[in-house]
C-alpha cells in the first residue's frame, strides 16, 4: 500500500530538514563530508554542555533518516512515516541551530561601571538600591577588574582578621578591594555575536567566572553593551529545556 500524499510530504520535509541540520553541524564544527553524522553530534554536544539533551534526539532522528533512505524496497514505499510530532521536533532542532541566540541582544543592558576612586559605602548603597552583585571597574577606558559581592566579603573578612578595627566605609576605595578579586579569574570579555551556548560553556569551564562582559568585538577597551552573570545563565538553561 502506497503512502498518501500527506505522508509523502512529511517524509520529504523530514529528509530535507535532516540534511539541513547535518549541513549546519558541519558548518559550525568546520567538518567535511568524511565525518559521519554521529561523530558530528558527539562533537557538537561535547562542546556545548547545554545541548547534551539534544544528543539522543539527534541519534533517534538519524535512525529514522537511515531507514527512510536505505530500507526502501521500491520508490515511495517507506518502512516508516514521520509523525507530525516528529516533524515539529526536527524543525525545532534546526531552528535552534539556525537561529541560535547571540550574546546581544540576549544580555543587552546598561552596565554600571565603577571608578577605582569610588568608596565602599557608595557600592553598598548601589547594591541595596539596584541589587547589583558585579561591578566592572574602569579607569578611563582601561578595565581594571570585576568587583563582586564575593570579593567584598573576602576583603572585609581578611581586614577583620588581620587588623581587628572598625571599618569606615567612606574611606575605603574600590582600588583597595580589587587585589582580592585578582586572585580569581572571575570575568571575561566576549563579542556581541558569540552564541549563547558558548557563553554558557564559559561558565561551565570556569567555576570562578562570575560575569562575562560584552562588547562589539570582545575587546576590553570597547564600550560595554551588556553583561551576563551566573544567574542569567541559569535562566537561559532553564528556558532552553
Amino acid at each position: 500500500m502506497y503512502p498518501s500524499q500527506e505522508e509523502l510530504d512529511r517524509c520529504e520535509k523530514f529528509l530535507i530538514t535532516f540534511n539541513q541540520i547535518e549541513g549546519k553541524l558541519r558548518q559550525i564544527l568546520k567538518e567535511d563530508e568524511r565525518t559521519d553524522f554521529s561523530k558530528l553530534v558527539i562533537e557538537y554536544t561535547n562542546q556545548r554542555k547545554s545541548r547534551q539533551n539534544d544528543r539522543q534526539k539527534l541519534f533517534n532522528l538519524a535512525s529514522l533518516r537511515n531507514a527512510l533512505v536505505h530500507q526502501r524496497n521500491q520508490p515511495y514505499q517507506y518502512p516508516a512515516i514521520p509523525t507530525g510530532r516528529t516533524i515539529g521536533e526536527i524543525e525545532h532542532l534546526y531552528n535552534r541551530l539556525l537561529n541560535a541566540p547571540k550574546a546581544i541582544p540576549t544580555f543587552l543592558r546598561e552596565v554600571e561601571k565603577l571608578s577605582p576612586g569610588r568608596s565602599l559605602a557608595w557600592v553598598f548603597q548601589r547594591i541595596n538600591e539596584c541589587h547589583y552583585s558585579q561591578f566592572p571597574v574602569y579607569e578611563g577606558n582601561r578595565f581594571l577588574g570585576l568587583l563582586t559581592e564575593n570579593g567584598i566579603t573576602r576583603w572585609l573578612a581578611h581586614h577583620a582578621m588581620t587588623k581587628l578595627t572598625l571599618i569606615e566605609c567612606e574611606e575605603i576605595l574600590i582600588k583597595n578591594l580589587l587585589p582580592e578579586e585578582e586572585k580569581r579569574s572571575n570575568s571575561s570579555f566576549i563579542s556581541r555575536d558569540m552564541p549563547v551556548d558558548e557563553v554558557v560553556e564559559q561558565f561551565s569551564n570556569n567555576l570562578f567566572l562570575e560575569a562575562v562582559l560584552i562588547t562589539q568585538n570582545g575587546k576590553e577597551s570597547e564600550k560595554l553593551l551588556g553583561i551576563a552573570t551566573r544567574w542569567d545563565i541559569l535562566q537561559c538553561v532553564q528556558q532552553s529545556k
